[in-house]
């Protein structure tokens, strides 16, 4: 399973940490190798200094991509939680539609032959 977690970057056990935002294997360690990297996290500055590249990361969501507790709110800080949720919203909203649409011509189909077949029964 692909999970999107933060990998810390800056000096280890210090005052300035700073984190990657990076698309992992859920079972490599820590510091391990990542798949791709999504952006960067500083909690130390005065603003808390976010950079996420949008399109990646609803990529990786959209791929089944699990984050962290952080990482989600750090991405729904961002909007992109809000963005993923309504792309999945148009997805299911559009697949009911195709089918209904489906099952009502095969309905009109029956129908006229039905009725074509009750004509010609009194006629012979």
């Amino acid at each position: 399973m692909v999970k999107l977690r933060l990998i810390p970057t800056g000096k280890s056990k210090s005052v300035q940490p700073s984190y990657r935002i990076v698309a992992i294997d859920a079972r490599t360690k820590l510091n391990g190798r990542y798949i791709d990297k999504l952006g960067t996290y500083n909690p130390t500055s005065k603003e808390k200094q976010v950079t996420i590249d949008e399109v990646k990361a609803l990529k990786f969501l959209s791929n089944g991509a699990q984050p962290t507790e952080t990482v989600r709110s750090l991405l729904s800080a961002e909007g992109i939680m809000t963005k993923f949720h309504n792309l999945r919203q148009e997805r299911k909203s559009s697949k009911p539609k195709k089918i209904t649409k489906k099952v009502t011509v095969k309905n009109k189909k029956t129908a006229t032959t039905n009725s074509i077949k009750k004509e010609e029964a009194p006629a012979t």
